[in-house]
C-alpha cells in the first residue's frame, strides 16, 4: 500500500491504494506522547472488556457478577451487562438477553468465541530478515479489507534485535492473509521505520482504515541516549553492548 509522507500530510492521510483495498490514515503519536505511554502507570477501568488471562473472562463480568444479579440470571439491562462485546437486545417474546459480536460468546459476552487451528501449521505473522533468520515482533492489529485479504499491522524489531531495544529499533509493517486460520501472514511493506510501534488499526464510519501507531518522525532522532539504533544483532536476539531501552531511555 502507499502512504502520504507526513511532509505531504499533517495528519498522515493515506494515499488511495491501487488495490480494492481502501486507503489507510495515519495517525502518529508525537514523542511527546511516548512519555506519557510509557511513564503513566496503566489503570484498567471497571468497563475495560480486555479478558482476564484465567479462563479469558472480563474483567467487567465479574464486578457484574459482585454486584448484580444480572448475570445470573442470564439476562441484561443495558450493553455494560454485555461487556460491551455484544448487544443487550429482546427478541419477539422473550427476554432481555445479551446477542454477542462474533468473537465473543457466553451469557454476557465474556469469554472468547475461539476456533480450533492446525498447531502444525506456522499461523500468525512469523517475519524473518533478508538471511532468511527470524527477527522479534510484537502485536498485529488486523482488519478485514474489501479486497478479500485480513490486513496486519504490527510492531518488528529491525537488525534481527530482540524485544529490549524496541525504542531504538521497532517499525510497523503491514502484512496479509486470505486465510489467519489456516495461512500465516506475509510481510508487504514497511509502513513507518523505527521509531515506530504498536500500531492499531479499525475501520472509519466512513470506510476508511485507520492505523495509530507511536513514532518518532525525521529529523526527530530515536528516543534513546546518543540516537542510535542497536546493531549486531541475529536472530532475534539483542548484544549486551547495547543494554536495554530500561537504561538507555531518552524520553523521560
Amino acid at each position: 500500500m502507499n502512504f502520504a509522507s507526513p511532509q505531504d500530510s499533517p495528519q498522515g492521510v493515506g494515499q488511495e491504494s491501487t488495490s480494492a483495498f481502501r486507503p489507510v490514515r495515519r495517525v502518529l503519536l508525537t514523542a511527546a506522547t511516548v512519555v506519557l505511554l510509557f511513564v503513566m502507570p496503566v489503570c484498567v477501568s471497571s468497563e475495560t472488556s480486555v479478558p482476564a488471562q484465567k479462563g479469558l473472562r472480563s474483567p467487567v463480568s465479574r464486578k457484574a457478577e459482585r454486584t448484580t444479579s444480572v448475570t445470573e440470571a442470564h439476562s441484561c439491562h443495558s450493553d455494560a451487562d454485555c461487556n460491551y462485546n455484544g448487544r443487550c437486545s429482546k427478541p419477539a417474546m422473550q427476554k432481555w438477553k445479551c446477542a454477542c459480536d462474533a468473537q465473543w460468546r457466553g451469557d454476557a459476552c465474556d469469554v472468547l468465541n475461539l476456533v480450533s487451528v492446525d498447531k502444525k501449521t506456522p499461523l500468525g505473522y512469523r517475519g524473518t530478515s533478508e538471511d532468511g533468520t527470524p527477527v522479534s515482533s510484537w502485536g498485529g492489529s488486523v482488519v478485514a479489507g474489501d479486497d478479500g485479504l485480513f490486513h496486519m499491522y504490527a510492531s518488528e524489531i529491525v537488525g534481527g534485535c530482540g524485544m529490549n531495544v524496541w525504542l531504538s529499533n521497532s517499525q510497523v509493517i503491514h502484512a496479509t492473509s486470505s486465510d489467519p486460520v489456516r495461512e500465516p501472514f506475509v510481510k508487504r511493506d514497511i509502513v513507518a521505520p523505527a521509531f515506530a510501534h504498536e500500531p492499531m488499526a479499525a475501520r472509519a464510519p466512513s470506510g476508511e482504515f485507520v492505523v495509530w501507531y507511536t513514532a518518532v518522525l525525521p529529523p526527530g532522532k530515536l528516543p534513546v541516549m546518543g540516537g542510535e539504533a542497536c546493531a549486531g544483532c541475529s536472530d532475534g536476539n539483542s548484544v549486551a553492548s547495547c543494554g536495554t531501552d530500561g537504561n538507555r531511555n531518552a524520553s523521560v
